[in-house]
């Protein structure tokens, strides 16, 4: 629970952070820098700078070189960037040839932020950064390591002489897969020149023969190829690589092309101009061809582009692969922020134009075109809710799988914390007792358990106490037990049955509740006998 906690204060302060840095002006980032890192206030400030306006905002492992300046993306990667290079650094009071030298042995995952910084030091004409990084990469200093920073930084640069060293040091990589990797994970954060070398020098020197470089490229652009479908891949490259260089052509071919011509051009253009990629995708979601309008809603998402207004328009859409889309941003405990108008009636409706079961049927790439089964959808209902009555679950039920139901009782048993439950509310529940997944019965009971049940509600549970589930007669026998006046004409109800569940439940309602149970005999034996001693 605690690291849970530091979790979302952590993500709480990121997020302040990056509001700070989105309304700020260059005379409130220096200092910060000069609070953050003083021993190099000045290259930290410019390197602020080029992640606000010039690197990529993406983050995460499926991040893409995607470009939006003034964009508050940009402003939450570099409130990251601080954070985490700070955390770094703040121990060692050194300079920035300290840290170029021994960033390599450091955790990975620690001194990621570094290679950005070493990056804007290039960018500065600082020699002794890029000698270091140099000796690091030909494995000739004495203390340096090679790792991720290493490309990072010369790729990121503006120095051409960076990125022919890091082409070189790709090339020399022979049968080193993992150095190979590490490269190739780092061609996304490059300098857009340096971004368009690599993909000539991957085209030239027909570099998809390795797997590493396979990988990268489908995470550059959105893909899920693999080492059979090389020759594709290739084709597909050399498109998206003319459309980065003619960005007419690729507004050309949003247009008018196919859904893969408009699939790579709108990625394209995101990585000039996220936003503006946006726009003309977002027209798009109207085109008569579905594989077109697929090619937008995938670019929108993986642009982080997708409006609020956008998702009624993907769940509405004729073709329900495309709604499918929208109907992932929301899951059984808790809708994305962003969902705008996604609606506990508009998923209703959108889970009436589903099946039983999930199906596939590929749209625009083989990968695409799932639709999820009815229960998966109807399972969402609970994040969605809102203020409406528990009872707008009851024409659902019977389509909601038992975690849907689950899910749902769990949301009343906090609304029960703060109003009393109405009779409709309580008629679904004694529905939802009654199912016959033992999970969900048994979820049922903990919301009964603080009930005063009604004479008909008793009946119920009586009926249930036919089952053999520990869990769920266990809870119901101390519902009973609640009424201590009523457990004994309960019990002796129970114990006048022929069914030996509802006996044995009988006599524990007697234990739980202290009652006497002298001479009670078996319907169908009648032997005398005592629960109780004395």
């Amino acid at each position: 629970m605690q690291d849970n906690r530091d979790h979302q204060q952590r993500a709480q302060d990121l997020d302040a952070l990056a509001v700070l840095l989105h309304s700020s002006d260059s005379v409130l980032r220096q200092a910060l820098t000069d609070l953050f890192f003083p021993q190099f206030s000045g290259t930290a400030q410019r390197t602020l700078e080029a992640l606000l306006h010039r690197h990529p905002y993406a983050q995460g492992y499926d991040r893409r070189a995607f470009r939006a300046p003034g964009h508050r993306l940009h402003a939450e990667r570099a409130a990251n960037w601080l954070w985490t290079t700070w955390q770094v650094t703040r121990d060692y009071p050194q300079d920035l040839a300290w840290f170029t030298v021994h960033a390599g042995l450091l955790p990975s995952w620690r001194a990621q932020g570094l290679g950005l910084l070493f990056a804007q030091a290039l960018d500065d004409h600082d020699d002794t950064v890029f000698s270091i990084l140099r000796d690091t990469a030909g494995t000739q200093h004495p203390v340096a390591r090679m790792g991720r920073h290493v490309p990072q930084a010369l790729l990121a640069s503006a120095r051409p002489e960076a990125w022919t060293l890091a082409e070189g040091l790709l090339l020399a990589a022979q049968r080193q897969e993992g150095l190979r990797q590490v490269i190739f994970e780092t061609v996304d954060e490059a300098h857009p020149q340096a971004f368009l070398r690599f993909l000539h020098l991957i085209l030239r020197e027909d570099l998809l023969r390795f797997a590493a470089c396979l990988r990268a490229v489908d995470v550059w652009f959105g893909l899920a190829y693999d080492v059979t479908d090389v020759k594709l891949v290739r084709g597909l490259l050399g498109q998206a690589l003319g459309y980065l260089e003619d960005p007419s052509g690729a507004r050309s071919a949003v247009q008018n092309g196919s859904g893969h011509d408009t699939y790579l051009a709108l990625f394209t253009l995101a990585m000039h101009d996220a936003v503006e990629a946006a726009r003309l995708a977002r027209t798009l979601l109207s085109d008569r061809d579905p594989a077109r309008r697929m090619a937008a809603a995938q670019v929108l998402n993986a642009t982080q582009q997708l409006e609020p207004d956008d998702l009624p328009r993907l769940l509405a859409d004729p073709d329900v692969r495309l709604g499918a889309l929208a109907a992932t941003r929301v899951n059984r405990w808790h809708a994305q922020p962003d969902t705008g108008g996604l609606t506990f009636e508009a998923l209703v409706g959108y889970a009436a134009r589903l099946g039983v079961n999930a199906t596939h049927d590929s749209l625009l790439f083989p990968w695409l075109g799932q639709v999820p089964a009815r229960a998966d959808i109807l399972d969402t209902l609970p994040a969605l809710l809102g203020d409406r009555p528990f009872t707008a679950f009851a024409p659902h039920l019977s389509g909601m799988s038992s975690g849907g139901k689950t899910s749902a009782l769990q949301l009343l048993k906090a609304r029960q914390a703060q109003h009393a439950l109405d009779a409709p509310t309580r008629d679904l529940l004694m529905t939802l007792l009654q199912d016959r997944n033992p999970s969900v019965a048994e979820e049922a009971v903990k919301v009964a358990a603080d009930l005063t049940l009604a004479p008909e509600e008793t009946e119920v549970v009586l009926v249930l106490l036919k089952r053999r589930s520990a869990d769920l007669r266990r809870g119901l026998i101390r519902l009973l037990a609640r009424d201590a006046q009523g457990a004994s004409v309960n019990a002796a109800h129970l114990l006048a049955t022929r069914n030996t569940e509802q006996r044995q439940a009988g006599l524990q309602l007697l234990l739980e509740t202290g009652g006497p149970c002298r001479n009670i005999s078996s319907p169908a034996t009648r032997p005398r006998r005592s629960c109780m001693p004395g």
